[in-house]
């Protein structure tokens, strides 16, 4: 800690974060950014996800600002956000894996079928995914067909990363039920 940043607090610190101080933000940042990516890349096993989850539990820091209350050390607060986010990170990334062996499988699958098979199968897809709501089946898109992660969908949409967390779990609910039991439309 340099001279500045040894005047303050973690309580007195998030007082004025609370009251929109981005310094102090970043004061509290630069305390706590080392310890936090340690404790991410533990669970994570990778830097690039362990330091894109810190900078996410600051972001989240930042927007919550107003409801977080400190009692005295800022440290328990910022790991256990930490640590969610990074579970949250290897249970996604479980889902993704699963969703991209039944992609691969589908895939192969196609290139196997005749033509009229892999015609069949676009249209059942299709069908399935007019199944579901707007809203979710663009999230459901933009996430698992244009590959990008949930919080840069709920940026283009400018919805919260809960709204597209509930859109996709809706999307994959509705699709597994439509295709899994192979009804018609």
């Amino acid at each position: 800690m340099n001279e500045k940043t040894a005047k303050y607090t973690d309580r007195e610190l998030f007082q004025r974060v609370s009251k929109g101080d981005q310094a102090s933000l970043t004061i509290l940042y630069t305390n706590y950014r080392d310890r936090l990516l340690r404790e991410s890349y533990f669970i994570l096993g990778d830097m690039a996800d362990a330091e894109d989850t810190v900078q996410e539990v600051f972001v989240a820091v930042w927007n919550l600002r107003q409801s977080i209350k400190v009692e005295n050390s800022f440290l328990p607060y910022l790991l256990q956000a930490t640590w969610n986010k990074s579970l949250t990170k290897i249970r996604n990334r479980m889902k993704k894996e699963e969703l991209e062996e039944m992609y691969h499988y589908v895939a192969e699958k196609t290139i196997e079928d005749q033509p009229f098979e892999r015609e069949e199968l676009a249209q059942l897809l299709d069908k399935a995914l007019q199944l579901v709501p707007p809203a979710a089946r663009r999230s459901f898109m933009l996430q698992y067909m244009e590959g990008h992660n949930q919080q840069s969908v709920a940026t283009q949409q400018n919805i919260s990363l809960q709204v597209v967390k509930n859109n996709v779990s809706l999307a994959l609910r509705i699709l597994r039920q439509a295709l899994g039991n192979k009804k018609s439309f």
